[in-house]
Protein backbone atom coordinates (compact mmCIF):
# COMPACT_ATOMS: atom_id res chain seq x y z
CA UNK A 1 0.00 0.00 0.00
CA UNK A 2 0.98 3.15 -0.66
CA UNK A 3 0.03 5.20 2.64
CA UNK A 4 0.13 9.07 3.87
CA UNK A 5 0.62 10.18 7.13
CA UNK A 6 0.36 14.12 8.05
CA UNK A 7 3.14 14.14 10.41
CA UNK A 8 3.08 17.97 10.45
CA UNK A 9 3.02 17.69 14.06
CA UNK A 10 6.40 15.76 14.63
CA UNK A 11 8.30 19.13 15.26
CA UNK A 12 6.77 20.96 18.05
CA UNK A 13 8.14 20.91 21.47
CA UNK A 14 5.57 19.88 24.72
CA UNK A 15 2.68 18.40 22.29
CA UNK A 16 1.41 14.92 23.00
CA UNK A 17 0.28 15.16 18.98
CA UNK A 18 3.65 15.71 18.01
CA UNK A 19 5.34 12.64 20.32
CA UNK A 20 2.47 10.40 19.18
CA UNK A 21 3.18 10.78 15.36
CA UNK A 22 6.82 10.75 15.95
CA UNK A 23 7.01 7.43 17.88
CA UNK A 24 4.51 6.01 15.49
CA UNK A 25 6.42 7.03 12.67
CA UNK A 26 9.63 5.60 13.84
CA UNK A 27 8.39 2.38 15.09
CA UNK A 28 7.01 2.01 11.74
CA UNK A 29 10.21 1.95 9.82
CA UNK A 30 11.21 -0.62 12.18
CA UNK A 31 8.08 -3.17 11.98
CA UNK A 32 6.64 -2.33 8.30
CA UNK A 33 9.23 -4.01 5.93
CA UNK A 34 6.12 -4.19 2.99
CA UNK A 35 4.24 -0.58 3.06
CA UNK A 36 5.60 2.71 1.12
CA UNK A 37 4.95 5.58 3.23
CA UNK A 38 4.74 9.40 2.61
CA UNK A 39 5.08 11.58 5.48
CA UNK A 40 3.47 15.16 5.30
CA UNK A 41 5.80 17.29 7.42
CA UNK A 42 6.99 21.07 7.92
CA UNK A 43 10.41 20.98 5.54
CA UNK A 44 12.20 22.67 8.68
CA UNK A 45 11.66 19.42 10.63
CA UNK A 46 12.95 17.14 8.08
CA UNK A 47 16.39 16.46 9.89
CA UNK A 48 14.07 14.92 12.93
CA UNK A 49 13.09 11.87 10.83
CA UNK A 50 15.74 9.52 9.60
CA UNK A 51 16.32 9.03 6.11
CA UNK A 52 14.35 5.66 5.18
CA UNK A 53 13.77 3.94 1.26
CA UNK A 54 10.27 3.40 1.96
CA UNK A 55 9.25 6.58 3.70
CA UNK A 56 9.55 9.64 1.87
CA UNK A 57 9.32 13.01 3.41
CA UNK A 58 6.87 15.30 1.82
CA UNK A 59 7.03 19.16 1.95
CA UNK A 60 3.46 20.58 3.55
CA UNK A 61 4.55 23.82 5.52
CA UNK A 62 1.50 25.26 7.14
CA UNK A 63 -0.02 25.20 10.19
CA UNK A 64 -3.23 23.59 11.68
CA UNK A 65 -6.83 24.72 12.16
CA UNK A 66 -6.21 26.88 9.36
CA UNK A 67 -7.62 27.62 5.64
CA UNK A 68 -4.21 26.67 4.02
CA UNK A 69 -4.79 22.77 5.12
CA UNK A 70 -8.17 22.80 3.65
CA UNK A 71 -6.64 24.35 0.32
CA UNK A 72 -3.08 22.06 0.23
CA UNK A 73 -3.54 19.09 2.17
CA UNK A 74 -6.03 17.95 -0.62
CA UNK A 75 -3.63 19.06 -3.12
CA UNK A 76 -0.59 17.08 -2.12
CA UNK A 77 -2.67 14.15 -1.54
CA UNK A 78 -4.18 14.45 -4.89
CA UNK A 79 -0.66 14.26 -6.30
CA UNK A 80 1.01 11.20 -3.89
CA UNK A 81 -2.59 9.37 -5.03
CA UNK A 82 -2.34 7.16 -1.44
CA UNK A 83 -4.23 4.06 -0.59
CA UNK A 84 -4.91 5.27 2.59
CA UNK A 85 -4.05 8.70 4.69
CA UNK A 86 -3.89 8.40 8.38
CA UNK A 87 -4.82 12.09 10.53
CA UNK A 88 -3.31 11.38 13.89
CA UNK A 89 -5.93 14.38 14.86
CA UNK A 90 -9.07 15.38 14.10
CA UNK A 91 -8.19 18.27 12.05
CA UNK A 92 -9.08 16.43 8.22
CA UNK A 93 -9.56 18.66 5.43
CA UNK A 94 -13.16 19.00 4.63
CA UNK A 95 -12.88 18.34 1.08
CA UNK A 96 -10.60 15.37 1.25
CA UNK A 97 -12.80 12.19 0.27
CA UNK A 98 -10.08 9.44 -0.17
CA UNK A 99 -10.04 6.40 2.26
CA UNK A 100 -8.40 7.92 5.45
CA UNK A 101 -7.87 6.52 9.48
CA UNK A 102 -7.49 9.23 11.53
CA UNK A 103 -6.56 9.14 15.54
CA UNK A 104 -9.09 10.79 18.49
CA UNK A 105 -7.23 11.76 21.08
CA UNK A 106 -9.57 12.94 23.73
CA UNK A 107 -13.27 15.09 23.44
CA UNK A 108 -12.07 17.32 25.36
CA UNK A 109 -13.14 20.05 23.84
CA UNK A 110 -16.83 18.96 24.07
CA UNK A 111 -17.17 19.14 27.84
CA UNK A 112 -14.66 21.97 28.35
CA UNK A 113 -15.90 25.17 26.15
CA UNK A 114 -17.05 27.57 28.77
CA UNK A 115 -15.78 30.95 28.34
CA UNK A 116 -12.99 30.62 31.02
CA UNK A 117 -11.62 27.64 28.68
CA UNK A 118 -10.46 30.41 25.80
CA UNK A 119 -8.69 34.02 25.08
CA UNK A 120 -11.16 34.97 22.45
CA UNK A 121 -14.58 37.06 22.67
CA UNK A 122 -17.64 35.14 23.52
CA UNK A 123 -18.83 35.64 19.78
CA UNK A 124 -15.62 34.57 17.44
CA UNK A 125 -14.72 31.87 20.27
CA UNK A 126 -18.95 30.18 19.71
CA UNK A 127 -18.03 30.49 16.06
CA UNK A 128 -14.84 28.78 16.47
CA UNK A 129 -16.52 26.25 18.56
CA UNK A 130 -19.38 25.36 16.00
CA UNK A 131 -16.58 24.98 12.95
CA UNK A 132 -14.47 22.43 15.57
CA UNK A 133 -18.17 20.35 15.80
CA UNK A 134 -18.09 20.56 12.22
CA UNK A 135 -15.09 19.29 11.25
CA UNK A 136 -14.78 16.70 14.22
CA UNK A 137 -18.52 15.34 13.15
CA UNK A 138 -17.32 14.76 9.59
CA UNK A 139 -13.71 13.66 10.65
CA UNK A 140 -15.82 10.93 12.43
CA UNK A 141 -17.96 9.78 10.31
CA UNK A 142 -16.31 9.75 6.99
CA UNK A 143 -13.17 7.91 8.25
CA UNK A 144 -12.87 4.43 7.33
CA UNK A 145 -11.74 3.61 11.24
CA UNK A 146 -10.87 5.90 14.09
CA UNK A 147 -8.06 5.05 16.53
CA UNK A 148 -8.43 6.34 20.19
CA UNK A 149 -5.71 6.21 23.16
CA UNK A 150 -8.14 4.30 26.18
CA UNK A 151 -11.35 2.78 26.18
CA UNK A 152 -12.90 5.58 28.01
CA UNK A 153 -12.54 7.85 25.01
CA UNK A 154 -13.82 4.97 22.96
CA UNK A 155 -17.35 4.98 24.82
CA UNK A 156 -17.61 8.27 24.68
CA UNK A 157 -16.91 8.83 21.00
CA UNK A 158 -19.15 6.03 20.26
CA UNK A 159 -21.94 7.43 22.22
CA UNK A 160 -21.47 11.40 20.93
CA UNK A 161 -21.65 10.07 17.17
CA UNK A 162 -23.84 6.97 17.23
CA UNK A 163 -20.88 5.35 15.98
CA UNK A 164 -20.63 1.63 15.56
CA UNK A 165 -18.14 0.40 18.60
CA UNK A 166 -17.02 -1.84 15.59
CA UNK A 167 -15.41 1.39 13.96
CA UNK A 168 -13.56 2.34 16.53
CA UNK A 169 -9.80 0.58 17.24
CA UNK A 170 -8.00 1.47 20.99
CA UNK A 171 -4.71 1.58 20.52
CA UNK A 172 -2.51 2.53 24.13
CA UNK A 173 -0.01 5.19 23.87
CA UNK A 174 3.43 5.00 25.53
CA UNK A 175 6.22 6.53 27.59
CA UNK A 176 9.11 8.09 25.91
CA UNK A 177 11.71 9.66 28.62
CA UNK A 178 12.65 6.05 30.60
CA UNK A 179 14.05 4.84 27.19
CA UNK A 180 16.76 7.01 27.22
CA UNK A 181 18.10 7.08 30.82
CA UNK A 182 20.51 4.97 31.18
CA UNK A 183 22.49 6.74 34.43
CA UNK A 184 22.93 5.55 37.59
CA UNK A 185 21.15 7.21 40.57
CA UNK A 186 24.66 8.42 41.83
CA UNK A 187 25.52 10.17 38.33
CA UNK A 188 22.19 11.58 37.91
CA UNK A 189 21.91 12.85 41.26
CA UNK A 190 25.11 14.39 41.05
CA UNK A 191 23.78 16.18 37.75
CA UNK A 192 20.63 17.42 39.16
CA UNK A 193 21.10 20.24 41.82
CA UNK A 194 18.04 21.47 43.46
CA UNK A 195 18.91 25.28 43.17
CA UNK A 196 18.79 25.34 39.29
CA UNK A 197 15.42 24.78 39.44
CA UNK A 198 14.87 27.34 42.93
CA UNK A 199 13.65 23.48 44.81
CA UNK A 200 13.01 22.67 48.18
CA UNK A 201 12.69 19.39 49.21
CA UNK A 202 10.00 17.57 49.98
CA UNK A 203 8.45 18.70 46.38
CA UNK A 204 5.28 17.23 44.25
CA UNK A 205 5.38 17.68 40.49
CA UNK A 206 2.99 18.63 37.90
CA UNK A 207 3.50 18.49 34.34
CA UNK A 208 1.08 19.74 31.30
CA UNK A 209 -0.65 22.65 30.40
CA UNK A 210 -2.59 25.35 32.26
CA UNK A 211 -6.10 24.98 31.12
CA UNK A 212 -8.73 25.07 33.15
CA UNK A 213 -9.94 21.07 32.84
CA UNK A 214 -6.22 20.32 34.35
CA UNK A 215 -7.56 21.45 37.56
CA UNK A 216 -4.50 23.48 38.86
CA UNK A 217 -6.44 25.45 41.08
CA UNK A 218 -7.05 21.97 43.17
CA UNK A 219 -4.21 21.19 43.04
CA UNK A 220 -2.37 24.90 44.48
CA UNK A 221 -4.97 25.01 47.12
CA UNK A 222 -4.17 21.28 48.34
CA UNK A 223 -0.41 22.19 48.40
CA UNK A 224 -1.31 25.38 50.31
CA UNK A 225 -3.18 22.87 53.05
CA UNK A 226 -0.35 20.35 53.29
CA UNK A 227 2.13 23.69 54.12
CA UNK A 228 -0.20 24.10 57.38
CA UNK A 229 1.43 20.82 58.64
CA UNK A 230 4.93 20.24 57.00
CA UNK A 231 6.92 22.25 54.35
CA UNK A 232 6.33 21.44 50.72
CA UNK A 233 6.91 22.48 47.19
CA UNK A 234 4.68 22.33 44.11
CA UNK A 235 7.45 22.19 40.76
CA UNK A 236 4.77 23.00 37.56
CA UNK A 237 6.21 22.31 34.56
CA UNK A 238 5.52 22.93 30.58
CA UNK A 239 1.98 25.19 31.86
CA UNK A 240 2.60 28.71 29.73
CA UNK A 241 0.82 31.11 28.13
CA UNK A 242 -2.52 33.48 29.80
CA UNK A 243 -3.92 30.25 31.18
CA UNK A 244 -0.62 30.20 33.41
CA UNK A 245 -0.99 34.12 33.83
CA UNK A 246 -4.65 33.65 35.56
CA UNK A 247 -3.41 30.90 37.28
CA UNK A 248 -0.48 32.96 39.20
CA UNK A 249 -3.53 35.54 39.84
CA UNK A 250 -5.78 32.83 41.37
CA UNK A 251 -2.82 31.44 43.47
CA UNK A 252 -1.55 34.69 44.59
CA UNK A 253 -5.26 35.83 45.83
CA UNK A 254 -5.48 32.42 47.69
CA UNK A 255 -2.34 32.59 49.17
CA UNK A 256 -0.40 29.16 47.85
CA UNK A 257 1.70 31.09 45.18
CA UNK A 258 4.54 31.23 47.85
CA UNK A 259 4.60 27.07 47.47
CA UNK A 260 4.62 27.02 43.64
CA UNK A 261 7.69 27.34 41.20
CA UNK A 262 6.49 27.67 37.51
CA UNK A 263 9.38 26.16 35.95
CA UNK A 264 7.92 26.65 31.83
CA UNK A 265 9.37 24.54 29.37
CA UNK A 266 12.16 21.95 31.05
CA UNK A 267 14.64 19.80 29.15
CA UNK A 268 13.99 16.29 29.03
CA UNK A 269 17.25 14.95 30.51
CA UNK A 270 15.85 17.81 33.46
CA UNK A 271 12.51 16.56 33.40
CA UNK A 272 13.78 12.63 34.25
CA UNK A 273 15.50 14.62 37.23
CA UNK A 274 12.44 16.04 38.16
CA UNK A 275 9.77 12.66 38.36
CA UNK A 276 13.02 10.99 39.74
CA UNK A 277 13.66 13.40 42.48
CA UNK A 278 9.82 14.36 43.07
CA UNK A 279 7.79 13.36 46.06
CA UNK A 280 5.06 12.40 43.84
CA UNK A 281 3.49 13.14 40.68
CA UNK A 282 0.29 14.79 40.81
CA UNK A 283 -2.90 15.05 37.81
CA UNK A 284 -5.70 16.55 39.09
CA UNK A 285 -7.30 16.62 35.38
CA UNK A 286 -11.18 16.62 35.45
CA UNK A 287 -10.48 14.93 32.08
CA UNK A 288 -7.68 13.36 29.67
CA UNK A 289 -7.47 10.76 27.10
CA UNK A 290 -4.63 8.67 27.83
CA UNK A 291 -2.65 10.69 30.67
CA UNK A 292 0.48 10.36 29.12
CA UNK A 293 2.34 12.21 31.96
CA UNK A 294 1.38 9.63 34.27
CA UNK A 295 2.45 6.92 32.64
CA UNK A 296 5.97 8.98 31.83
CA UNK A 297 6.17 8.86 36.18
CA UNK A 298 5.32 5.63 36.44
CA UNK A 299 8.12 4.25 34.00
CA UNK A 300 10.65 6.62 36.08
CA UNK A 301 9.62 5.43 39.51
CA UNK A 302 8.33 8.13 40.61
CA UNK A 303 4.74 7.75 43.05
CA UNK A 304 1.58 8.82 41.10
CA UNK A 305 -1.37 10.44 43.01
CA UNK A 306 -4.39 11.01 40.31
CA UNK A 307 -8.02 12.37 39.74
CA UNK A 308 -10.96 9.34 39.98
CA UNK A 309 -11.86 10.75 36.74
CA UNK A 310 -12.09 10.55 32.79
CA UNK A 311 -9.14 7.90 31.90
CA UNK A 312 -7.21 8.05 34.56
CA UNK A 313 -8.14 4.71 36.93
CA UNK A 314 -8.40 2.34 33.52
CA UNK A 315 -4.57 3.50 32.47
CA UNK A 316 -2.84 3.50 35.80
CA UNK A 317 -5.63 0.93 37.41
CA UNK A 318 -3.58 0.00 40.94
CA UNK A 319 -0.32 1.54 40.31
CA UNK A 320 -1.78 5.38 41.80
CA UNK A 321 -3.64 6.75 44.65
CA UNK A 322 -6.66 8.32 43.65
CA UNK A 323 -8.69 11.21 45.01
CA UNK A 324 -12.07 13.38 44.18
CA UNK A 325 -10.48 16.10 41.93
CA UNK A 326 -13.35 18.49 43.51
CA UNK A 327 -11.85 18.10 46.57
CA UNK A 328 -8.48 19.85 47.54
CA UNK A 329 -8.59 18.79 51.06
CA UNK A 330 -8.60 14.74 49.67
CA UNK A 331 -6.31 15.68 47.88
CA UNK A 332 -3.48 17.52 50.16
CA UNK A 333 -4.47 14.38 52.37
CA UNK A 334 -3.26 11.62 49.75
CA UNK A 335 -0.24 14.05 49.56
CA UNK A 336 0.59 13.35 52.54
CA UNK A 337 -0.03 9.95 52.78
CA UNK A 338 2.54 9.59 50.28
CA UNK A 339 5.02 11.69 52.05
CA UNK A 340 4.41 10.00 55.75
CA UNK A 341 4.46 6.45 54.59
CA UNK A 342 7.57 5.76 53.22
CA UNK A 343 6.48 2.35 52.04
CA UNK A 344 3.39 3.26 50.38
CA UNK A 345 5.41 5.57 48.05
CA UNK A 346 7.76 2.42 47.81
CA UNK A 347 4.46 0.04 46.62
CA UNK A 348 3.29 2.79 44.77
CA UNK A 349 6.84 2.61 42.84
CA UNK A 350 7.21 -0.77 42.20
CA UNK A 351 3.31 -1.35 41.10
CA UNK A 352 4.41 1.88 38.80
CA UNK A 353 6.78 0.53 37.21
CA UNK A 354 5.15 -2.89 36.44
CA UNK A 355 1.86 -1.16 35.10
CA UNK A 356 4.50 0.93 32.35
CA UNK A 357 5.99 -2.07 31.60
CA UNK A 358 2.30 -2.86 29.62
CA UNK A 359 2.42 0.63 27.42
CA UNK A 360 4.78 0.21 24.44
CA UNK A 361 5.27 2.69 21.13
CA UNK A 362 5.91 -0.32 19.43
CA UNK A 363 2.98 -2.07 20.41
CA UNK A 364 1.05 0.68 19.49
CA UNK A 365 2.69 0.85 16.44
CA UNK A 366 2.07 -2.29 15.26
CA UNK A 367 -1.05 -2.13 16.59
CA UNK A 368 -2.09 0.85 14.15
CA UNK A 369 -0.71 -1.02 11.04
CA UNK A 370 -3.08 -4.13 11.92
CA UNK A 371 -5.47 -1.79 11.37
CA UNK A 372 -4.00 -0.08 8.14
CA UNK A 373 -4.04 -3.50 6.90
CA UNK A 374 -7.99 -4.09 7.88
CA UNK A 375 -9.11 -1.24 5.82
Amino acid sequence: MKIAIDARFYGPKDTGIGRYVSRLVENLQVIDPENEYFILMQAKDFSKLKDSPRFHKVAASFGWYGFREQIFLPLILKRIQPDLVHFPHFNVPIFYTGRYVVTIHDLIKHEWHQKGSTTRSAPIYWLKHQVYKGVIWLAVKRATKIMVPSYHVKQKLVAQYHLSADKVEVTYEAGSLAEGESRSDEERKKAFTAEKYNLASPFVLYVGNAYPYKNLPTLFAAVKQVNQSQPLCLAVVGARGVFLDRLRQSAQEQGSLEYINFLGYVPDADLVDLYKEAAAFVLPSFSEGFGLTAVEAMGLGCPVVAANSSCLPEVCDEAALYFNPWEAQDLAAKISQVLADPLLADDLRKKGQERFAKFSWKKMASETLRVYRSV
